[in-house]
């Protein structure tokens, strides 16, 4: 049985490769100009993973069962 109480989170990076655009533009004067945009976005997943149930050496075990506070 896990413990729904305790818990470790583990959390994971997954860095995506470097986008570059170069975008022409021109301003409000008529001038041209060039953007440069870049952008390394970074995704995460996050898991966690329950412990054994201690049963009786657990605070949150009472009446044979799992219980949070003073249920």
């Amino acid at each position: 049985m896990k413990c729904p109480y305790i818990w470790n989170t583990v959390e994971t990076a997954h860095p995506h490769t470097a986008r570059y655009q170069a975008i022409d533009v021109e301003n409000t004067d008529g001038t041209p100009e060039r953007l440069h945009l870049t952008a390394n976005d970074t995704g995460y997943t996050r898991a966690r993973y329950f412990h054994d149930c201690l049963k009786e050496e657990c605070a949150a075990w009472r009446d044979g069962k799992c219980q949070r506070g003073g249920m």
